[in-house]
């Protein structure tokens, strides 16, 4: 007999990619304040019921995509395949990661992070 769980918790975890991407890219082009979580689901294509199956809130939602980025990177670090030492990697890491924020001028990037709403959600 073959179990469905290992598939429904790949999809779930698809799901869950896809709203992050779909939440990131509104953030940083309309800002945190100026995004719904309606836009959100709708981007990802899915039902907004979904999304807060996945996320209790819109704070929740926008840490998400940081934890998302230190888990690439957490992986990336500790692949034992990788080329190069890890100052080197961390330079290429940080090159890339700049380079994605930046490419745009910054300007998106700095309106998010500058937000009340945005700041409330990273408490520090």
């Amino acid at each position: 007999m073959t179990t469905k769980y290992p598939l429904r918790t790949k999809r779930k975890a698809e799901t869950r990619k896809k709203i992050v991407g779909a939440a990131q890219e509104i953030f940083y082009r309309k800002g945190y304040d100026d995004t719904t979580l309606e836009e959100i689901a709708e981007a990802a294509g899915v039902h907004v019921q979904t999304l807060y199956r996945h996320f209790a809130n819109k704070q929740e939602l926008a840490s998400s995509g940081d934890t998302s980025w230190l888990e690439r990177f957490r992986e990336s670090i500790n692949d034992r395949d990788r080329s190069g030492n890890t100052f080197e990697f961390w330079r290429n890491w940080l090159r890339f990661s700049l380079g994605r924020l930046t490419s745009d001028g910054g300007e998106p990037y700095r309106r998010y992070i500058t937000s009340a709403s945005c700041q409330s959600a990273y408490p520090g």
